[in-house]
């Protein structure tokens, strides 16, 4: 059965991230679904007309710029919501008024309040609504890689990391933080140490903290810079260390090797083993974890109540703050 597609919000990762470049790149919301098999783009809405008359231009498919209309004459199995994270609830709650679609994969965060997106969870498990969030990077082979590479004790606990973010703890942060928790489990402590810069467009904010887990503690660290490059992971165990680089496009492992030096043994570092990854079509590996997850099969999409696990991660660490 092909899954048909309606999205909602035309912004970069519903429409632009790979609207310039080569076809190769699967960035948006629009080009996956273009692409995959297993799903049908009937339509798109967004307020702005250029937005509109752009993605008309190049899937030659219906857009418009009202809501109820696109529900009533296209009845999509499958929408996603990829407008500002602050609308979300309200978005959920202007579709439930007049439809019920089969599943809902959101943008990250679910919402910004916590709050807000437990009455998203509740409202889609009331009508019997799949409810999907894209924090994309869980279903990049990589990350599934690394995932295994845990579980397997091929990096060994117990784990210390570092990470480096930027642009809100909740816009960009929750990413690291919720792939940390597809591989390490659920957050057992949060330790608050410093608040960083403010984001006024995003109504986000930077927060220095660590994340405790069973056997492993995370430092986050908030960038000085806005780019990308800034984002990254490094695991290091007895075992060897891991680099998780530039948001993920480049990942390799560097296992520990035992040399005797007369008749001592000393640890060293092997070389560095790239771990091989599908970032340049994350969203298509989203498509593809969405659909195993639809058929019933084992998927690395992170659900509805994932998500909220990451929001109650995040409101741990800004209570914490408030507390002193």
């Amino acid at each position: 059965m092909i899954e048909k597609c309606l999205i909602i919000g035309l912004g970069q990762i519903g429409l632009q991230y790979d609207m310039y470049l080569k076809n190769n790149y699967v960035l948006s919301h629009s080009r996956a679904i273009s692409l995959h098999p297993k799903f049908e783009l009937i339509a798109a809405t967004d307020k702005n007309k250029q937005n509109r008359d752009f993605f008309f231009k190049n899937y030659k498919k219906p857009v418009f710029s009202n809501l109820k209309k696109a529900l009533t004459e296209t009845k999509p199995s499958i929408i996603i919501i990829s407008t500002p994270s602050n609308s979300h609830l309200s978005i959920l709650e202007e579709i439930l008024e007049i439809y019920s679609p089969k599943t809902i994969l959101c943008e990250k965060p679910l919402e910004l309040s916590l709050n807000k997106a437990k009455k998203m969870v509740k409202l889609c498990k009331k009508k019997n609504i799949n409810l999907y969030v894209n924090y994309f990077r869980r279903s990049d082979p990589g990350s599934i890689k690394i995932k295994k590479m845990i579980n397997e004790k091929i990096i060994k606990a117990p784990i210390k990391g570092f990470v480096w973010y930027s642009k809100g703890i909740k816009n960009n942060g929750s990413h690291f933080i919720n792939l940390l928790e597809y591989w390490l489990g659920k957050c057992n402590e949060t330790l608050y140490l410093s608040k960083g810069k403010y984001y006024k467009t995003l109504s986000d904010s930077d927060y220095n903290f660590i994340l405790k887990f069973n056997n492993a503690e995370i430092i986050f660290q908030s960038s000085p810079e806005a780019s990308k490059s800034y984002n990254s992971i490094e695991l290091i165990s007895k075992s060897g260390r891991l680099i998780y680089e530039n948001g993920g496009e480049h990942i390799y492992w560097q296992s520990v090797f035992e040399k005797y030096i007369k008749n001592k043994s000393r640890k060293y570092l092997n070389k560095k083993k790239m771990i091989q990854n599908t970032l340049d079509k994350y969203q298509l590996n989203v498509l593809n974890a969405l659909y195993d997850s639809l058929q019933g099969n084992d998927s690395n999409i992170c659900t509805g109540e994932q998500s909220l696990e990451t929001l109650k991660t995040i409101d741990k660490i800004i209570f914490n703050k408030e507390l002193k």
